[in-house]
């Protein structure tokens, strides 16, 4: 079973590894954000950093899925938008897409690749394991010292991780992220 805001709040608790701390702030607005939510203060974050913007019509959706556009966009969102040098390369990544600059820019820095050389899938929810790894990977572009890697034996399931994304499960366990 996915559960869709641990993986959105590991990904604003990896950004607040980057930031000082995570500011009190007013409410942002949504109307499907109840101030007592749990994730009520990383969304404000979040949002007051421009990090995310919400799903429109003055919804954030806080119980959607994030998807593999999302977390990339939150990313190049919070290194200032920088304009990838070369178009993303994916079939399934429009250029007028609104994540295509995202896409592009984090295959281009090494935080992500796609689910095959042509093929980016977007749209798909990102599992725990791709979120640990473009975490990780993110962490060697805007380095966080994290100084070894925990084991995965403390979890039920952890020899069921997929190879490709033992080391970066490893690190955000190390972390605090998992």
């Amino acid at each position: 079973m996915r559960k869709p805001f641990s993986l959105f709040l590991a990904l604003i608790t990896a950004m607040s590894l980057f930031a000082a701390a995570i500011p009190v702030l007013a409410a942002p607005g949504f109307s499907d954000v109840e101030g007592d939510r749990w994730s009520a203060d990383p969304i404000k974050y979040a949002v007051s950093e421009g990090y995310m913007k919400g799903v429109g019509d003055g919804r954030f959706d806080p119980d959607g899925d994030l998807t593999r556009a999302a977390a990339v966009t939150v990313l190049w969102r919070r290194e200032g938008e920088p304009e990838p040098t070369e178009p993303g390369g994916f079939v399934d990544v429009p250029a007028d897409a609104w994540y295509s600059r995202a896409v592009a820019w984090a295959r281009e820095a090494g935080v992500t690749c796609g689910v095959s050389d042509e093929y980016y899938d977007p749209e798909r929810p990102v599992t725990r394991e791709q979120l640990a790894a473009m975490l990780f990977r993110y962490s060697k572009y805007a380095p966080v010292s994290v100084p070894e890697r925990a084991g995965l034996d403390a979890f039920s399931d952890g020899g069921s991780a997929s190879d490709w994304a033992e080391e970066a499960l490893g690190w955000a366990v190390e972390a605090g992220l998992i």
